[in-house]
């Protein structure tokens, strides 16, 4: 989707003319908040409206009062005196519960290390006995995670892993043992025949399948058992992002449980080690952080969730939404940046250089990603490591850099073609923030509107991407030019999506 993602995103912060700043066009003033749609936090999803509104927040005898009522005789506090009420409460949380898990992690270093003193007995027997618990329950969760839908073979193949490996830590466990083995054999059968059972439940029109297997209809059947599957596979994934996060030890093992004490602290070691040398950088860096960065602390999601429980509060939840989408923003800001800075080395390069340049700038490029992506990594990684962090960001964060990687490589024979593709990420979560999925009819319309008849020869992935642009392009000069009728919105934005496309075939 390379047309797409890079007129767009270049575009996006090189022309402030269509599209201004998304926070100027919300908050004009001081003392209004939005309700948010959806929110990331598990917390304040119960907050979560069908549309956005605004409200004003004041003081009613000492408690804090919400109003949808924008003309409430209540005396509004401005929002920025919440938000930095806000960052302050947040940088507390977190360095009250880093502080607290550098020292968890350096007593049970030393006691490792010191077992035999009888103050560290106790230490170390939950530490072992912890384990022990959570490990049989992990690698039945672990095996069942990439199960496949439907399995049109006669010989019945295995839907589990044997020797699964931590997504997160790419690290290997031991096989399963026999028992394992036995009781994912007969708990998968029984998933399989469930859901085929819930389906046929559920749509009436296949009840002449319930006494008969296989029946007429199985192929619609097997189409929603696969998708229950899907569900399954998304669940225990969940499940075991749950058990790492609080548990980060657990991803670093491959024990079955049935090791000795000396065995499982030997192999110990090295990883509190590592885990206790994290919490101690996190615990630095947290404490350094001041003014606006402050919202990066939203990187300890253990801790903000239990902050935002504990205040049980819509302002905090929405000026939380509103610090995440900050964040994604301003990751696609220096996303962006980098491919605004290849655009015109590619530009110099045309009139000077020739493909050596070219190939220069491609790898300058792809090397100053590499380097961006290590550094996201690091920071979820030490956020991961001190217990706090989120495990799903983390293992994304990993991915991310391996196809930077990829592309650093990949950039020296293709001379800087592959830019659009670091972007991709970036751009789908601020469109999928911004716009929901597009359905197809709204598709047609839009695409009918501004490409009719595919003008632009675009590909079916770049027509579905084209038109959420526009939607989100509609949507946005609405809310900037109220006054302007339906016919002039859609010229401007046709003459717009007109230009960046030329723009990018490079044509005038």
């Amino acid at each position: 989707m390379k047309l797409i993602y890079l007129s767009f995103l270049y575009s996006l912060f090189a022309n402030a003319g269509l599209i201004q700043d998304f926070k100027s066009l919300i908050f004009d003033d001081p003392e209004t908040f939005t309700a948010h749609e959806v929110h990331d936090s598990a917390f304040c999803s119960k907050f979560s409206m069908d549309e956005e509104q605004d409200y004003i927040v004041g003081c009613v005898d000492n408690n804090t009062k919400v109003s949808f009522d924008l003309d409430a005789d209540l005396k509004a506090i401005e929002r920025h005196v919440l938000k930095e009420q806000y960052l302050s409460n947040l940088k507390d949380k977190v360095l009250l519960d880093l502080h607290s898990a550098e020292q968890r992690v350096a007593n049970l270093k030393y006691c490792l290390e010191n077992r035999n003193e009888q103050e560290c007995a106790s230490t170390v027997k939950n530490t072992l006995d912890t384990l022990r618990d959570h490990l049989p329950a992990l690698r039945i969760t672990m095996a069942q995670m990439n199960m496949p839908g439907k399995i049109y073979s006669q010989s019945k193949p295995e839907r589990f892993e044997r020797t699964p490996i931590h997504p997160i830590t790419n690290k290997k466990i031991k096989s399963l043992n026999k028992e394992e083995a036995e009781y994912l054999n007969e708990h998968t059968s029984f998933l399989e025949q469930n859901f085929r059972e819930e389906v046929i439940s559920e749509n009436e029109l296949l009840s002449e399948c319930k006494s008969t297997n296989p029946c007429s209809k199985e192929m619609i059947i097997n189409s929603y058992v696969v998708k229950k599957f899907e569900k399954e596979n998304k669940r225990l994934r969940a499940h075991y992002n749950d058990i790492v996060e609080k548990q980060p030890l657990l991803a670093f093992v491959d024990f079955t449980g049935t090791e000795s004490d000396n065995q499982i602290i030997y192999k110990l070691m090295p990883v509190i080690t590592d885990l206790h040398n994290a919490s101690k950088k996190a615990l630095q860096i947290a404490n350094d952080t001041h003014g606006d960065d402050r919202k990066e602390l939203l990187i300890f999601k253990g801790s903000s969730e239990k902050f935002l429980t504990d205040k049980d509060s819509r302002p905090y939840c929405d000026i939380h939404q509103e610090y995440l989408d900050e964040l994604d923003m301003d990751e696609l800001k220096t996303d962006a940046a980098l491919i605004t800075a290849s655009i015109t080395a590619g530009g110099f390069c045309a009139l000077t250089g020739g493909s050596l340049c070219a190939i220069g700038a491609a790898t300058g490029m792809e090397g100053a990603s590499y380097y961006i992506d290590a550094q996201r990594k690091l920071k979820l990684e030490r956020a991961f490591y001190t217990g706090l962090g989120d495990a799903q960001k983390y293992q994304d964060s990993k991915d991310q850099l391996e196809l930077a990687g990829g592309l650093a490589v990949l950039s020296v024979a293709s001379e800087g073609v592959t830019g659009a593709q670091i972007l991709k990420k970036s751009v789908g979560k601020m469109i999928s923030k911004s716009s929901k999925d597009i359905n197809g009819e709204d598709q047609a319309i839009l695409l009918k509107a501004f490409n009719k008849n595919n003008h632009h020869d675009l590909g079916h992935a770049d027509e579905k991407a084209f038109a959420q642009i526009a939607q989100l392009l509609l949507r946005r000069e609405s809310e900037a030019s109220p006054r302007m009728t339906t016919m002039q919105m859609h010229k401007q934005v046709k003459e717009y999506l007109d230009s960046l496309v030329k723009e990018c075939k490079g044509q005038k």
